[in-house]
């Protein structure tokens, strides 16, 4: 009898231990995906804890908010898309689903699952990005339904979350500057106190680069890129949803990378082969925006390879139709098959022109590639296996 006394009086106090703990958690919610819900300042409306595992939240967050759009991307669409500019249109409820570093091999994995969570969904923006091309992603089988919830789980009930919410009461209750942190919206909100002048240090983004470059010797685009591209194009079709791609643009000192190295033909290869896709808008003229002067104070930009959330606010105003006083005449162009020749010359001219313009970053860059005995690669621009 005291036996079996005991193991109930030790069971339920580890109920009720466990449950004081998942309420704390809960009410805490330090990665934003409580069933909770509630956010309140110098408590827990700030989740530091969420800024690095976004991977695993996105799913869980398109399942509960069931948006009508998503936007699917690396970091410079997660930095840069506010789908509350959205807000009252047939887009809305929109929901920023972009991931630092993704892949498309990522994206034509979980396309399928969004849908599946997702029976509202009906509009896709995707992300055009270059660098996304050069490098095949592993190839990874349909993410599941299920597997949406299995990655929430450790966030809603476990050690590390019961810590992280001690950490997010704290890290609210202090005065330190706010930032960064995701939206419940999706999106990456710089911190109050970024400095663009340290971020556009124009040495050292020429060695950084040029030691990339020193280690992977030549880049080519992959012919499984495409294909996942194509994944994404058959999934979206399926669905009778419309697909956006957004060719994004490109700071000059990475054009300037591209010419410098050899690369601008591979350039000028993608941009056809992408002209052949429906529905493709070319953000990466040059124009005021894109050549934001680098330094200090940097509104369009957060660094060379992340433009901030004023162009992307920008961009999605365009594609509504508005018009903006800050918006360029040449701000959002169509890229097909009547148009990509225009867009090659006049992106070609505008580096061009911008180097001219800019020789003391020139001379920073040739010198980096001259210390480090790096140079272009004149037959750079073939796709492997064509």
């Amino acid at each position: 009898m005291v036996r079996r006394s005991f193991f109930v009086a030790f069971a339920l106090a580890a109920f009720f231990w466990a449950a004081l703990a998942a309420g704390f958690i809960w009410t805490v919610d330090p990665y934003g995906v409580s069933p909770i819900h509630d956010e309140q300042a110098a408590f827990n409306r700030q989740k530091p804890k969420r800024v690095d595992i976004d991977r695993l939240i996105k799913p869980y967050d398109v399942w509960r908010y069931q948006p009508r759009t998503i936007f699917l991307g690396t970091s410079r669409i997660h930095e840069s898309i506010d789908p509350r500019v959205l807000d009252g249109t047939r887009y809305a409820p929109a929901y920023n689903t972009a991931i630092p570093a993704n892949t498309l091999s990522e994206n034509a994995a979980t396309i399928g699952q969004y849908f599946r969570l997702d029976r509202r969904l009906h509009y896709v923006f995707i992300e055009l990005f270059l660098y996304n091309f050069l490098f095949p992603g592993p190839i990874r089988p349909p993410a599941t339904v299920a597997s949406a919830f299995e990655k929430i789980v450790p966030l809603q009930f476990s050690t590390a979350a019961l810590f992280a919410s001690y950490d997010t009461i704290a890290f609210n209750q202090t005065a330190d500057p706010i930032g960064p942190y995701i939206s419940p919206q999706g999106f990456w909100v710089r911190p109050e106190a970024f400095d663009t002048a340290a971020t556009f240090d124009a040495k050292r983004f020429a060695e950084t680069i040029v030691d990339i470059h020193k280690r992977i010797p030549l880049f080519q685009l992959q012919p499984s890129t495409f294909a996942d591209l194509d994944r994404i194009v058959a999934a979206c079709a399926k669905h009778d949803a419309p697909l956006v791609m957004f060719m994004t643009p490109s700071y000059p000192w990475d054009d300037y990378r591209l010419l410098s190295l050899g690369y601008w033909p591979m350039l000028e290869d993608w941009l056809r082969r992408l002209a052949a896709y429906p529905n493709v808008v070319s953000f990466a003229q040059y124009n005021a925006l894109t050549e934001e002067p680098a330094g200090r104070g940097m509104h369009y930009w957060n660094d060379p390879i992340h433009f901030g959330l004023p162009f992307g606010r920008l961009m999605l105003r365009a594609v509504l139709g508005d018009r903006d006083p800050e918006m360029p005449v040449n701000f959002m162009r169509r890229l097909d098959q009547q148009t990509v020749d225009d867009l090659i010359r006049e992106r070609r001219a505008g580096v061009e022109r911008w180097a001219a313009a800019h020789p003391d970053f020139v001379q920073l860059f040739e010198t980096a590639k001259r210390a480090a005995g790096v140079g272009g690669h004149p037959g750079a621009g073939a796709t492997v296996g064509r």
